[in-house]
């Protein structure tokens, strides 16, 4: 038995087959650019008894190989372009136990979107090219055996996918394995051991350091906003306490982070996770979850650079010590250069912030075999981190042996960037509902250091007085890390680099840090007498000045402040700038009941001093977070007024202002995440635009406006962010119903306050909006027809009603065009109800869509015209072509009303792929019989499939696949005992479609005797010529 490694050829968009590894290591250096996919399954070399060559053809017209053991399918090729490349590639067994333990089946699936066929052993991977690519099952091509077959190879649905700007696509770098749930118990805390974290928390030296005060963003899928493992959820409100913000950043649009793929949840757990069992690096650390990712896994590095810049941003008020993107596109680079993505002047700015940015250093080292980490995680001001396992979990993927710190087959690795490593598989953390989920790769590692990161900070401010340079953290890491050799003792068939690597030690990370001020923890000073968190009991009221000191480098005073709803409120804190105190550079946190960042200045009174403006929407205990810029210690004074009640503007639907098309209105956003809501009636059809101004204009002085419209029900419909003048929005929309709506005037910064302008015009009626449900009447008639539209705003969706007949196949073609073509056509087939049976994206030309829908049922259906993640308006054409007709369809089992009337031919067609007609025949004992199943017409059946089954309806008794003239199907049968059985007619590997013709002809009586077929109801048949069916296809 030899391995059978699959590679996919990205630029035919095909699959080829190396067998054993000298073959794999040629085809690697001849195609640098193909993927090593690993290995597929294991087949024998050579050929015994009951097994069949399976044969290698090439196309050089196409490019495109084709791996088959069906002698007419060869046949049929080679008229096609194909040529034989060797004698054979390999030996499988075409029937099931047709050699000796061949128990397993390799099924073969088209898939349209490559335009090419996969053939895989791995039920998750064909769930994935069934349900996720379309893709058609043609059944099982041939049977292989189960001895060491390899689970661990998967397909990618992005494999196709090119990277090169900001808005390009990417996905998370992950692979999943299932395991029981038996064997989840403890991987997290394995790995804890393996990096010596346990050995640091029992260390008395490090008493309390779990992250506390520290602030990790995970740029990732989102997150599970109420996990028990971001600890509690004390004020109901839906999201754990340790989620001290969140936003989403990606094109789903559906403006929740909560997470749907699972990646980030798991990400964000390994990070500070305070569940038992599965406990993160840093369990007491504060969490941001910005979604850059979508609900796919995929997005954009433009939407990634959006959540990047809100850090740099934010980094002071959150006090943010690390980014952890557990992200990559599939390259591989050796050397430091700046990020090509567009993503290289926020990492910079991170950097010159002391934010420490970790990035998974990708996961593709088997089709690379050569030192590098990708494109994304080589950029100077980046951590790139390989993985280790973190045990002995036997064979797993390339890997037929694995044990704590062997480099993983997956993960890319460099000592030149460099690249640290830590644990990566199997890591064990949240999953979205509250439970668990065991992931392996280097997004499983990266977190690790994320988490770290935070106690070594937390560490440092304690022990030096200030926080680690995102320089000397790398430095300190490679310095400490225990050393693991690639080449030593990893068991794959891949090349090693021996080359050392640095695995992260935190015990010895950590007494490095105490090195650099003494080796101790310092006691803090005696004299601080208020606490920073909502223990406190220090109190300001509101117009009288409160005076304390900062005591010592790091210290932070929380004052509590009870506060009115609809009261303007501005809190100064004074020191030495204006003489009030001796503090030089004060800052001010606000905080919510809970401690929650709400608003952060420096900076904004008299030189160095901070100055807040706000005013709260519930009244309640608020605390002021009182602490200064870098070590500086002083005194200082708290100083506070207010002013009457509060003019702003509702941020739901219950606000009481209003805006009319053709008029303007101003406004101020008062306080952090402010939004003022508006009122207003639009008409179905009309065409509006929608303004919000401020300072790149002059209109108002917020930098950066964000308009969003909501329906009646506060439903979020469209947004716009810089459509307008520099960062200003500009947002157009056209209504399919009339009613009410709501505009939310709001900013990109949710602490950007100040003055806005919002005007609204409605620019044209559209006469001709297709409503995007069921209420349509846009209707397509004729087998063929052509319509033209407009998706007039994003999120408009067009609807088509179409009747459709069972067995019938229809084409459907929606492409962008005119002057202002649509940009990204999608196009679905849904019921009336919305749900959906049918989608394609860029199956056709470009970014245009091209669907074929098989309907198995007659009725109505719906077919959607949409623009990708609804983000793209302008004019489309929609084709819908009928390309079969199909009538009432042939049962494909015992239920079938259709029976053999012996001597006479039977005609009917199989109307759609994966189509199968059932004949009821009954037999009398000692009579013979010739079968034949022949294609006829203009649209005849390709290739016939003639199968007979017992009484049941659940035995093969006999097949036959081109025992008659080309590639029809034929037998010769004689029955031994009267009875029922059935005949069913099919096409070659279920792949075609066509009209047939079923012919019974009686052939005579004859002696009963040779080998016989019995079905459970005593009915037998004697094959007198038995021709199995010989499909082995690839």
């Amino acid at each position: 038995m030899a391995d059978v490694f699959r590679f996919f050829n990205p630029a035919t968009g095909s699959h080829y087959f190396a067998v054993g590894d000298t073959a794999r290591a040629e085809i690697a250096a001849a195609n640098p650019t193909w993927l090593n996919e690993g290995v597929a399954f294991q087949a024998l070399t050579s050929q015994i008894a009951g097994t069949t060559p399976v044969m290698r053809l090439y196309n050089a017209d196409t490019g495109r190989y084709l791996f088959t053991s069906n002698a007419a399918e060869i046949e049929i090729v080679q008229t096609q372009g194909f040529v034989i490349q060797d004698t054979a590639a390999w030996y499988v067994s075409a029937t099931e136990g047709g050699a000796t333990g061949y128990d397993l089946s390799v099924v073969r699936i088209y898939v349209p979107a490559l335009n090419s066929h996969v053939y895989s052993s791995n039920q998750a991977e064909i769930d994935i090219l069934i349900n996720q690519l379309n893709g058609v099952n043609e059944g099982a091509a041939y049977f292989i055996s189960s001895t060491g077959v390899d689970d661990g190879a998967k397909t990618d649905p992005d494999s196709g996918i090119n990277y090169g700007d900001s808005d390009e696509k990417v996905g998370t770098t992950t692979i999943e394995l299932a395991y029981e749930p038996t064997e989840l118990e403890g991987m997290t805390a394995q790995s804890s051991d393996q990096i010596n974290l346990t050995a640091f928390r029992s260390d008395s030296r490090f008493a309390g350091i779990d992250g506390t005060g520290q602030t990790v963003v995970v740029i990732d899928t989102g997150i599970d906003l109420d996990h028990s493992a971001f600890g509690p959820d004390t004020n109901g409100d839906g999201v754990s306490d340790r989620i001290v913000y969140h936003q989403d950043f990606s094109q789903d649009g559906d403006g929740t982070v909560n997470d749907v793929d699972g990646h980030g949840s798991h990400v964000a757990s390994i990070v500070a996770s305070s569940a038992s069992g599965y406990t993160g690096m840093a369990p007491n650390a504060n969490i941001i979850a910005l979604q850059g990712l979508g609900n796919n896994g995929g997005g954009s590095f433009g939407d990634v650079e959006k959540a990047l810049q809100w850090v740099v941003r934010n980094a002071s008020a959150y006090n943010i010590t690390a980014v952890n993107m557990s992200l990559g596109a599939t390259t591989n680079r050796n050397t430091e250069a700046a990020n090509p993505y567009g993503l290289d002047d926020e990492l910079a700015a991170l950097t010159n912030l002391g934010v420490i940015t970790i990035v998974a250093a990708g996961n593709d080292y088997a089709q690379f075999q050569t030192e590098g980490t990708s494109n994304l995680s080589a950029d100077p001001n980046s951590i790139a981190v390989g993985a280790v396992w973190s045990g002995d979990f036997g064979k797993v993927g390339l890997d037929n042996t694995t044990a704590a710190d062997r480099i993983t087959n997956f993960s890319q690795r460099s000592d030149d960037i460099p690249s640290v490593m830590a644990p990566g598989a199997l890591i064990t953390g949240a999953a979205p509902g509250g439970g668990t989920v065991q992931l392996q790769g280097t997004s499983m590692a990266a977190p690790h250091i994320a988490g770290i990161a935070a106690l070594a900070q937390q560490l440092a401010n304690q022990t030096i007085g200030r926080s680690l340079s995102p320089a000397e953290f790398e430095s300190l890491l490679l310095q400490t890390g225990v050393t693991v050799f690639d080449g030593d003792d990893e068991d794959n068939s891949l090349a090693a680099t021996n080359t050392n690597y640095q695995r992260v030690d935190v015990l010895a990370l950590g007494e490095a840090i105490l090195s650099l001020g003494g080796g101790t923890t310092p006691t803090p000073n005696p004299t601080d007498t208020i606490p920073n968190d909502t223990s406190t009991t220090a109190a300001v009221t509101i117009g009288t000045d409160l005076g304390s000191s900062i005591d010592f480098s790091g210290d932070s005073d929380w004052i509590r402040a009870s506060l009115t709803a609809g009261q303007t409120y501005t809190i100064d804190i004074l020191g030495s700038p204006s003489s009030a105190g001796t503090l030089s550079d004060p800052t001010l946190t606000l905080r919510d009941s809970l401690g929650n960042v709400i608003t952060y200045n420096d900076d904004g009174g008299t030189g160095y001093e901070s100055r807040l403006e706000y005013t709260p929407t519930s009244s309640g205990t608020y605390y002021l977070d009182v602490a200064a810029y870098g070590s500086a210690t002083g005194s200082y004074v708290v100083r506070t007024s207010s002013t009457g009640g509060s003019t702003d503007i509702a941020g739901d639907t219950s606000t009481t202002a209003t805006i009319t098309a053709g008029s303007t209105v101003t406004g101020t956003l008062d306080f952090a995440v402010d939004r003022d809501w508006y009122q207003i009636q639009l008409t179905a059809g009309g065409i509006y635009q929608i303004d919000l101004k401020g300072a790149p204009s002059g209109a108002g002085t917020i930098a950066d406006p964000y308009v969003r419209l909501y329906n009646s029900s506060g439903q979020l419909v469209d947004y716009n962010d810089d459509g307008g003048t520099g960062l200003e929005s500009l947002l157009q929309y056209t209504p399919s119903t009339t009613g009410t709506y709501y505009i939310s005037a709001g900013s990109f910064r949710n602490t950007d306050l100040g003055t806005y302008s919002l005007s609204v015009s409605q620019t044209g009626q559209s006469t001709q909006d297709i409503p995007g449900d069921s209420s349509t009447t846009s209707v397509i008639t004729g087998t063929t027809s052509v319509n033209t539209s407009t998706l007039e705003s994003a999120g408009d969706t067009d609807w088509f009603r179409l009747d459709v007949t069972a067995g019938s196949s229809y084409q459907i073609d929606l492409e962008g065009t005119g002057s202002s073509a649509l940009s990204d056509p999608l196009v679905r087939v849904v019921t009336a109800a919305g749900t959906e049976l049918a989608r394609n994206d860029d199956g056709g030309t470009g970014l245009n869509s091209q669907l074929i829908y098989s309907p198995t049922t007659t009725g109505t259906v719906y077919i959607s015209a949409e623009a990708y993640g609804n983000y793209y308006s302008g004019d489309y054409q929609l084709t819908v072509v009928q390309t079969s007709v199909g009538g009432a369809d042939i049962p494909d089992d015992t239920s079938t009303t259709q029976t053999v009337t012996l001597n006479s031919a039977m005609q009917s067609d199989l109307g759609f792929v994966g189509d199968e007609d059932w004949f009821a025949w009954d037999i009398v004992a000692g009579t013979s019989y010739q079968v034949s199943l022949a294609g006829v017409g203009s649209n005849e059946l390709s290739d016939p499939l003639l199968r007979i089954y017992d009484s049941t309806g659940t035995s093969v008794l006999l097949s036959n696949d081109d025992g008659g003239t080309g590639l029809d199907s034929l037998l010769n049968v004689t029955a031994t005992s009267s009875g029922r059985v059935y005949i069913e007619a099919d096409s070659y590997g279920g792949f075609y479609t066509g009209d047939y013709q079923l012919l019974v002809t009686v052939t005579g009586t004859s002696a009963l005797s040779g080998a016989r077929l019995a079905d459970d109801a005593g009915v037998q048949v004697l094959a007198a010529t038995e021709v199995l069916d010989p499909f082995a296809g690839m």
